[in-house]
């Protein structure tokens, strides 16, 4: 079994909040109130938001310093995660394994940190660093009520999906609800027995797996498309009649392509759509496919398409 090393950062976590809960108390760091708020928002994070406060003579300094301080309080969450693992298991589970789960757990959740800056007086600046690693359902529960699932709810919503610099986000009048990781996935997905993946609605393979998509639709029209985490967006076939058939392909992800699953959504609609959609075959750009996939989504939104999908993860 490995030490311990919770303590020795529980202790370190807990000396840096004192120095900053001093300096406010005091009331010999700030002239802006903004920068109170800030903190004391930063103390009441609910689970899964991990936030720090960094104060400096400059924002450069503040900023460091933050992000010092959320790295020690995500490793504490990290080692804790995988001490409770090494609690269950027996004492021959190696390290390795240990290790790589510390790894996995650290880039799930240290990704693209929110940075607010406050100015708090003339010598002092104030950042708070802010990590939230909850799902997409969890997060969109801050700010809407969603009864049924993820993808009914956009499709009925006023949120638009925007792109801008290879990132997406959730937009509505002036909230703003970042994308990360799979979650562009999640706000699609919707399975349905009418279209699996090798006879599945959830299948786990291989990036270069051949694979085989079967539909059995009552609509009179309806495309494939191939949805990637980063907003690839793959037309396979639009505006076809035929109810029962199969679609084979092969390298469901090929080399260059980021990401550990991919979504496969069939679109049953009564026109056509291909006007909508970039040509079967077209060879696009990373920030051509996202910006198609933006269009598509507000088509979607607009008219009386309905989507079916099928997933497929990458096999650990």
């Amino acid at each position: 079994m490995r030490s311990k090393p919770v303590l020795r950062y529980k202790k370190y976590e807990v000396g840096l909040h004192l120095v900053i809960a001093a300096l406010f108390l005091t009331g010999c760091s700030t002239s802006n109130p903004q920068c109170e708020q800030a903190y004391k928002e930063s103390l009441e994070a609910p689970p899964g938001v991990f936030k720090e406060v960094g104060m400096g003579a400059t924002f450069v300094e503040a900023k460091y310093q933050a992000l010092e301080r959320l790295a020690y309080q995500k490793e504490l969450h990290i080692y804790h995660q995988v001490e409770v693992k090494e609690m269950i298991l027996d004492d021959s589970t190696s390290s390795n394994e240990f290790t790589s789960e510390t790894e996995l757990t650290s880039n799930a959740l240290f990704r693209n940190p929110l940075l607010q800056s406050y100015s708090c007086d003339q010598n002092s600046k104030m950042v708070v660093a802010t990590v939230d690693s909850r799902t997409l359902s969890q997060r969109l529960a801050d700010v809407e009520y969603i009864h049924d699932s993820i993808s009914k709810w956009f499709k009925g919503s006023s949120w638009m999906l925007v792109n801008q610099n290879y990132a997406f986000s959730l937009t509505s009048k002036e909230r703003i609800l970042p994308l990360r990781d799979q979650d562009l996935l999640d706000l699609f997905d919707s399975p349905n027995p009418n279209i699996s993946i090798n006879g599945k609605m959830i299948w786990y393979g291989k990036r270069s797996d051949r694979y085989q998509i079967n539909i059995d639709t009552m609509s009179p029209m309806h495309s494939l498309i191939k949805l990637g985490e980063n907003g690839q967006f793959d037309v396979l076939f639009t505006d076809k009649k035929t109810q029962s058939h199969k679609f084979k392909g092969k390298d469901i992800l090929r080399h260059f392509e980021q990401g550990s699953s991919t979504l496969f959504m069939l679109v049953e609609h009564r026109q056509p759509i291909g006007p909508f959609l970039p040509n079967v075959g077209d060879v696009l750009t990373l920030s051509q496919q996202q910006a198609a996939l933006s269009r598509f989504s507000r088509q979607w939104q607009l008219n009386d398409w309905d989507i079916g999908t099928a997933r497929y993860y990458i096999a650990q």
